[in-house]
């Protein structure tokens, strides 16, 4: 099955010919199925093309294949990486970081893509409990004793020995797992460890570059981490079809308006809270975008008015999570007659509504969303992931993401969501942002709390609750609203619940 699957990808990336064939063969004798057989392969195909730039930094598809064996060669001779190897990645984009991983998966090595933003203690945590046998890292902050550590510095250096590279051939491997952590916005961060086999990521791939009409884009920006999934997925993609990439260390607003505009970049993924910076500071610089790939927290209906109004039919609703990668896809199209829509499920994929008892529900009700992804390792003997997230599909085959399982409260015997409610106020023409969380309250058991980020000064709590009276049911009302500067982000563009709640608890007791 995977042949013909690899003959389709081959065909639908315009390669299908002897001689493409061929190189990919010898890419795979050489190096076995992992992502330096990916990189060689295009690296014979376009040998001078460049293939990445971050912060300046340049690399061809030719000289990030070459570099990336010497370190290899490097990490298997002096610290002794193999298949057997658990090794963690914590670094900012870094074409360094970048080597690295390709690096440790051509050696087969499992490798844990660590957020570098997570404070001293989260990351001790995370170190000590991994029992890696190194740790790559960018100095973001000082790391635990006793941890082998390689610094990206050092990387550097590794790869400019090539006088001192042992002379040695690397055996073949298949690539081991990479672990993504989840972002743990609303609880305890956990593991997510996906497939290392090439061949059962080429269905999703084959449909993400048909999705996003990837072979008639020229020039990409992955504004995203690439601990992030979907960073990580996309320089993939791009990868496979020999396309230049721009990424940055850290986004922000001013630098990334600025690359979109010197590089005529037409393709760009990010998460919503990035998109909406961009496109109120500077939609002048981003005339050249032809799609805007969205993910990883909730797409504001007020965002997508915005960016429909500023620049086009051109934005995507990407829906996915850590264990089961991108699943589900809304359309520009789809999104201008239904704005809280997800979309439908990518080809081959399938996205079931379960009630609790595991049956699947009738269109129209709720129930938790549970995904088929041969790249996961966390399948039930169903075959499917519980993802933890709450929606349902309308009439039409559209789905609706509602909320999570874990944010659900019961109030007065009422079940309640509070992102249904941070939909309705976010349809207010003044508010600009919000977050809806849970309190405890001796009479119902729990209600909600809104902090509201309004452009109007002089809006006040009372007008607001009589607006909200009109569309929200008795139960949804929230107990509080408090106007606030600005809501607190995690690093991933996602809502700190978690720092809200603390907030909630305590400032407002």
């Amino acid at each position: 099955m995977t042949g013909w699957t690899l003959l389709r990808v081959m065909k639908s990336l315009q390669l299908f010919s002897p001689v493409h064939l061929f190189q990919l063969f010898c890419a795979w004798v050489q190096h076995g199925s992992n992502l330096m057989m990916l990189l060689s392969f295009t690296a014979s195909r376009s040998p001078e093309a460049k293939m990445l730039e971050v912060d300046g930094d340049v690399r061809t598809y030719q000289q990030m294949s070459r570099e990336v064996m010497t370190l290899a060669k490097q990490l298997s001779e002096h610290y002794q990486i193999s298949n057997q190897s658990r090794v963690a990645l914590v670094c900012a984009t870094d074409v360094r970081g970048i080597q690295s991983l390709f690096a440790l998966s051509r050696l087969g090595a499992t490798v844990h893509l660590i957020n570098p933003e997570l404070s001293i203690s989260q990351l001790e945590d995370a170190l000590q409990n991994g029992s890696f046998d190194l740790v790559i890292w960018g100095r973001e902050h000082d790391l635990p004793q006793g941890v082998a550590c390689l610094e990206l510095d050092d990387v550097f250096e590794l790869i400019q020995e090539t006088e001192q590279l042992p002379d040695m051939s690397l055996r073949r491997t298949s690539s081991g797992p990479f672990v993504l952590a989840t972002g743990g916005t609303t609880g305890p961060s956990k593991l997510a460890p996906h497939q290392p086999a090439v061949g059962t990521y080429l269905k999703p791939l084959q449909t993400v570059i048909t999705a996003f009409q990837l072979l008639e884009k020229q020039v990409a920006f992955i504004a995203t981490p690439l601990y992030h999934g979907y960073g990580l997925s996309l320089l993939f993609a791009f990868l496979a079809i020999g396309k230049p990439m721009i990424l940055t260390k850290k986004f922000e607003v001013e630098k990334a308006a600025q690359l979109i505009e010197e590089h005529q970049v037409d393709f760009m993924n990010a998460v919503p809270l990035m998109v909406n910076r961009l496109v109120k500071a500077h939609p002048e610089k981003l005339k050249s975008l032809k799609c805007i790939a969205c993910g990883g927290a909730e797409l504001p209906a007020p965002l997508i008015r915005l960016v429909q109004k500023k620049l086009g039919l051109l934005l995507y609703n990407l829906y996915g999570t850590t264990e089961t990668g991108l699943n589900a896809i809304a359309t520009p199209e789809q999104l201008a007659c239904h704005p809280a829509t997800i979309g439908t499920p990518l080809e081959g994929m399938v996205l079931k509504v379960l009630d609790a008892s595991g049956k699947e529900v009738k269109s129209g009700e709720l129930g938790e969303f549970h995904i088929s992804a041969q790249w996961s390792m966390q399948q039930n003997e169903a075959g499917l992931i519980p993802t933890g997230d709450v929606g349902y599909k309308d009439d039409k085959g559209l789905f609706y993401l509602t909320g999570r399982v874990d944010d659900r409260i019961v109030s007065g015997g009422e079940n309640v969501y509070p992102a249904d409610v941070e939909r309705l106020l976010m349809d207010h023409g003044e508010v600009v942002d919000v977050v809806v969380v849970s309190l405890d309250d001796a009479e119902f058991g729990q209600r909600l709390c809104a902090y509201v980020v309004s452009e109007n000064p002089d809006l006040q709590r009372e007008d607001l609750y009589h607006w909200l009276e009109a569309r929200a049911a008795r139960f949804q009302m929230p107990k509080e609203i408090h106007f606030v500067k600005e809501i607190p982000y995690t690093t991933l563009g996602k809502k700190d619940r978690k720092q809200l709640l603390t907030i909630s608890k305590h400032s407002f007791s």
